[in-house]
């Protein structure tokens, strides 16, 4: 279903836009729709709530700069489970 939406930009843009589009063969409401669906590809539909706990700890912990988690956690695992 389309809806229409109304947009208040500078009339110099909307009209580079225009001959943008018109070169392009593509209405100017397929090229916003199209922006639209690249920026929100990835969008996360709903964070998940972080309980008080962890919100009242998040930054009391300082890592270096150059910390590898991905390693960290590989030699963690790999300790707990091959050397047991």
């Amino acid at each position: 279903m389309n809806k229409k939406l109304t947009l208040s930009l500078d009339d110099a843009i909307i009209e580079k836009a225009k001959r943008y589009a018109s070169d392009k063969r593509e209405s100017l409401s397929g090229m916003v729709e199209n922006y639209f669906r690249v920026i929100t590809s990835n969008y996360k539909k709903e964070e998940k709530k972080l309980s008080s706990t962890v919100q009242e700890l998040l930054g009391s912990i300082k890592v270096p700069d150059d910390f590898d988690y991905e390693k960290t956690k590989y030699e963690y695992l790999k300790d707990k489970y091959l050397n047991d």
